[in-house]
């Protein structure tokens, strides 16, 4: 569990916004023990973003937050809540077919991966292939302008994330008790499970374009279609890769959550 909190603003009257990312990461330190870090970024046209993120340190030695990569024409910059269960075969994957390299993973982060399949593969290819439980904010900017900010949650919504919107600004976080005292009045919204929202300015407004990128409905038709030996091996089968991936390779303390009760 770890704490996001980003602030962008278009207008003048958005730098109280920023000047409370310090106050923000301090009511979001329950969530993250483990360390704290602030990026500030200022763009052409007098657009100011914030990005600060409080630590709970699962994967990755100094997996300390906002982080930061480079493609050829653009910045990206990402705070992430969560865990990619499926980490290092996407790693794996990243340097078999030289995307970035091996340089870009001195901390050994699941974001550190996350990130690169975003700056690489983009957004849409990343939610495809991302398995695990994830709340995260994207900055991306193009030499000195900032082209758009995504955020997104798994497509359970384990991990919370909302936003609110107002005058040119924008304040997004884990938690609705990080916002400064003048945003609560606005109307705070819940990024939505399997959802992912692109943020654009556009003549000082934000304009939002929302998608889903999962659907679990499953067709009742689609049964029929096997045994029941059938389905059972398939449960099963799923069971065993859902616990699998999610088993850390990193000297952590491991439980198991069981229930059970008398009808």
């Amino acid at each position: 569990m770890c704490g996001i909190i980003v602030a962008a603003s278009a207008s003048t009257c958005g730098s109280g916004l920023l000047d409370d990312m310090q106050r923000s990461l301090e009511k979001l330190r329950h969530r993250g023990p483990d360390g704290s870090g602030a990026l500030v970024s200022s763009e052409e046209g007098g657009i100011m973003v914030s990005l600060g993120h409080t630590l709970l340190s699962i994967v990755g030695d100094n997996a300390t937050q906002p982080i930061t990569c480079s493609t050829k024409n653009r910045k990206y910059h990402l705070v992430h809540n969560g865990e990619v269960y499926n980490h290092r075969e996407l790693r794996e994957r990243i340097l078999a077919e030289k995307w970035c390299s091996c340089t870009d993973f001195e901390a050994g982060s699941d974001s550190e991966v996350l990130l690169a399949c975003l700056a690489h593969k983009g957004v849409d290819w990343t939610l495809e292939n991302v398995r695990g439980m994830f709340a995260f904010v994207l900055v991306e900017i193009q030499g000195d302008s900032l082209v758009k900010i995504i955020m997104s949650r798994d497509p359970f919504g384990i991990k919370p994330l909302c936003y609110a919107i107002s005058q040119g600004n924008v304040i997004i976080s884990s938690e609705i008790s990080a916002f400064p005292e003048d945003v609560l009045s606005l109307t705070v919204s819940d990024v939505l499970p399997s959802r992912s929202i692109e943020l654009l300015l556009v003549a000082g407004e934000w304009i939002l374009r929302e998608q889903s990128y999962f659907d679990p409905i499953i067709s009742s038709s689609i049964c029929g279609e096997y045994s029941d030996n059938d389905i059972c091996s398939t449960i099963q089968k799923a069971l065993i890769d859902a616990v699998r991936i999610r088993m850390p390779a990193t000297k952590v303390n491991m439980g198991v959550l069981l229930s059970c009760g008398l009808d």
